[in-house]
Order: structure tokens, then sequence, then C-alpha cells
């Protein structure tokens, strides 16, 4: 299985703190199943309408990641 590298933005921890625990605990899996292939099936990942190279992938029903691949 290929992996991929990642970097995350210095907010992207600040951000992650202020959610709720169970949530936190879905974007760090969000996040690994990233890393892992980008094409998971429960990412659902999808590039945004409108946007440059922004994609997004699923970390709840109320929940999104939104990622750049470089």
């Amino acid at each position: 299985m290929t992996h991929f590298e990642h970097l995350l933005k210095p907010s992207f921890l600040h951000d992650l703190i202020k959610l709720p625990s169970a949530i936190q605990k879905k974007v760090t899996k969000a996040v690994d199943f990233l890393r892992q292939d980008p094409r998971h099936p429960s990412l659902q990942v999808k590039k945004l309408e409108g946007a440059h190279e922004v994609w997004e992938a699923r970390v709840d029903q109320g929940y999104r990641l939104l990622f750049t691949l470089v």
C-alpha cells in the first residue's frame, strides 16, 4: 500500500484541540486514512468546486477535512 507524506499547517493542531474529544479521534483517524490511501472509501474524497486544488474528506456527517495535494 502506498503511503503519502503529509504536512499539517500549524493551525491544524490548534484548531483540533478545540473540537470535542470524540471528533478529535475521528479527525485523527481520517488523517491516518488519508496518509495511507486518499481514496479510502470511508473518506468519500471529492474535489471542491470552484476551489483550486482543494479537496475534502468526510470525517463524519457534520465535519470535513480540507486538504491539497502537492
